[in-house]
């Protein structure tokens, strides 16, 4: 990011700060240094590019989401390497790009993203994928949309990735597993894209019994990651692959009644941390 663009990032938090705008959830979650300012600045100096939403002629409310002003909803799943941004309009309309999304290849979020927001596209929320999943794609997917709510002057709520995946199976529901990494492993149970069982760690023994008796009852089993689970062949059998949508976290949002709603966008957008991240220390030459 050139001098030039950092002063225009820090113009804007500047005219952000003397506007005296109700505190946004995003807002708070910097506040709380859980994602590095250099990093959200950098977003922020990106998506400043993409104009903001002042100085339009008046709010365009979309009824089917109360509260939320604007023409457009833009969805960001970031949490697999399969990653994708879409934006749904009120007429319905749902536009999606994939690409590539670890830890080389992070930077390709901005191409698809400056398609998607064009100047005469007016979003009034922004949905982000909170995993599990990967610890640097998830953060970076929110502070993207962190990036996005401050120069679109608009709400950023954390869906959980689990429920942007096609379910599979029958009514009964869905069970999706996980590798936690050291040896630990997480399941979730899910239906109808609505969170019957949230993401929680297990042991080996937990994990089989699970997928067991999920299977036993009916419900489809999958995993958002290839992984070698260690289970029996006939369970493994059983495990499809599955991948979270930017396009899902919308239907996930549609699913919701109204407290879920409200519940998702007064919480600070936050990765789903199951437990500590493991970071490597640096070599000592």
């Amino acid at each position: 990011m050139t001098n030039h663009d950092l002063t225009r990032v820090e113009l804007l938090c500047e005219e952000a700060k003397r506007s005296r705008l109700k505190r946004s959830a995003s807002q708070e979650y910097l506040d709380k240094g859980t994602v590095p300012l250099s990093v959200f600045l950098g977003f922020i100096g990106i998506l400043v590019g993409f104009g903001a939403q002042s100085g339009l002629d008046g709010p365009v409310v979309w009824a089917r989401v109360a509260g939320v002003e604007g023409d457009a909803i833009l969805m960001l799943e970031t949490s697999m390497p399969q990653a994708s941004v879409a934006l749904v309009t009120a007429d319905g309309r749902i536009e999606q790009r994939f690409f590539q999304s670890d830890r080389s290849h992070n930077a390709l979020l901005f191409g698809p993203l400056s398609e998607l927001l064009t100047d005469g596209v007016r979003v009034g929320l922004v949905l982000v994928g909170s995993g599990p999943g990967s610890y640097s794609g998830t953060r970076v997917g929110i502070a993207a949309a962190q990036g996005v709510g401050v120069a679109r002057s608009c709400l950023v709520a954390a869906v959980p990735s689990v429920l942007a995946v096609d379910e599979i199976g029958s009514e009964s529901g869905m069970l999706i597993i996980g590798d936690a990494r050291r040896g630990t492993w997480w399941t979730a149970s899910t239906l109808h894209r609505r969170m019957i069982e949230a993401p929680s760690l297990v042991d080996e023994r937990r994990l089989r019994e699970a997928v067991a008796a999920a299977i036993d009852a009916g419900c489809g089993v999958a995993t958002m990651e290839p992984s070698a689970y260690p289970l029996d062949p006939d369970l493994a059998r059983a495990v499809r692959r599955v991948a979270p949508t930017a396009a899902g976290l919308w239907m996930a949002w549609s699913a919701a009644d109204e407290v879920q709603r409200q519940a998702w966008m007064d919480e600070p957008p936050r990765p789903i941390y199951l437990k500590p991240p493991h970071i490597t220390p640096a070599r000592r030459h």
